[in-house]
């Protein structure tokens, strides 16, 4: 019997790494979800939907906590996702051979393009001697294609959580709310 591949995806409680997560699976992998907690103002809302994500996907989910970072209360974090796979590869060590980000098209962030998945994935494989490597399933994918994929999948996205500015009701103003207000393919906004 052929073991399954083990994929560790971030997971921010967003909808990019719900489909992330679910997209992994359906591609046979051995899913770990991994929440990131760097003191971003969202902390707490963020994990309790990654939390609810891990709990419907069936999913164990890790937690790795970082301290003293300067976070702005919206907008760029600089260099946010080259911190994120970097903490990922440093938990992964030899245990998960991929390590899975769900950005996608159409974002002003140099860390959600091609350039960068290319630069990091490189790093990042032979930092780990060739045993691990970076998966971005969505990249050529616009927002609206990740809200059709979630559409045809049933992926309650209620469940979800997109504020940077950690609201309890999302605000609606920051670049992750905007970015989510996008409509879906089927002509339905988004939550």
């Amino acid at each position: 019997m052929r073991l399954r591949r083990k994929a560790l995806v971030l997971t921010s409680g967003g909808v990019d790494s719900f489909a992330a997560a679910h997209y992994m699976q359906s591609m046979q992998r051995e899913v770990t979800c991994c929440f990131v907690d760097y003191s971003q103002p969202a902390a707490q809302l963020e994990y309790q939907s990654a939390q609810k994500i891990a709990e419907h996907l069936k999913n164990e989910i890790v937690v790795l906590k970082f301290d003293g970072a300067s976070i702005p209360s919206d907008g760029e974090i600089c260099s946010r996702n080259l911190f994120l796979l970097s903490a990922a590869s440093l938990y992964a060590n030899k245990r998960f051979s991929e390590i899975v980000i769900g950005v996608h098209s159409g974002t002003q962030y140099f860390d959600c393009s091609s350039d960068f998945v290319i630069s990091a994935n490189k790093v990042i494989q032979q930092g780990s001697g060739n045993t691990q490597r970076i998966v971005a399933p969505f990249l050529d994918w616009s927002k609206a294609d990740l809200f059709s994929y979630c559409n045809k999948a049933q992926l309650p996205l209620e469940l979800t959580y997109s504020c940077e500015r950690g609201a309890k009701l999302p605000c609606g103003e920051c670049l992750s709310c905007l970015d989510r207000g996008v409509i879906s393919a089927s002509g339905e906004a988004s939550l």
